[in-house]
């Protein structure tokens, strides 16, 4: 009859075992992949939020260093914890030309993980240069009030870099 001509290949140990071996073999193969997306996954995951910390570390560089003579300046006025802090900070190179230079490689980054973050990159780079600027301006001329100018111009700067903060943290909360 039909219905006993598959059940031959049962009584041949050659072929149950070929059909184990096909059937764990499919099973490692769907494994395999598995592990390898997950991996991937990981990775990417990884990658983002090694970015996005970098981005953290950049804005936060915007928001320690300053200008370094208004640092200077209120230099009495800060506690040694903060003077270590920027002190080292001073050493580590974290001026505002390496903080713009940086921000160069941040902005690429930042394009590969979310438009709006680099929105606020590029703003935030923007509002750096004009500061940049503005303090080459103000220390050539030898303005008087030249703190109260830079400081007003530096609160915006430092806005835009809290905002980054704020937006990269989210994102990676975000996962």
């Amino acid at each position: 009859m039909w219905y006993n001509y598959g059940m031959e290949i049962f009584k041949d140990p050659v072929a149950i075992a070929t059909l184990v071996l096909a059937l764990v073999t499919a099973i490692l193969a769907i494994t395999s992949f598995w592990i390898i997306q997950q991996n991937y996954k990981f990775r990417e995951k990884d990658r983002k939020e090694r970015l996005l910390n970098e981005i953290i570390q950049w804005a936060e560089g915007i928001l320690l260093f300053g200008v370094g003579e208004t640092v200077r300046e209120n230099w009495a006025a800060y506690s040694d914890e903060q003077k270590t802090t920027k002190q080292s900070a001073m050493r580590k190179g974290f001026g505002f030309m390496d903080i713009l230079d940086k921000g160069v490689k941040i902005r690429y980054a930042s394009s590969n993980i979310d438009a709006t973050l680099e929105s606020h990159v590029y703003s935030t780079m923007k509002l750096l240069q004009a500061h940049i600027d503005l303090w080459t301006q103000v220390k050539g001329n030898k303005i008087t009030d030249w703190p109260q100018i830079v400081a007003q111009d530096k609160a915006r700067l430092d806005d835009s870099a809290r905002e980054l903060i704020i937006k990269a943290t989210a994102l990676i909360f975000a996962g």
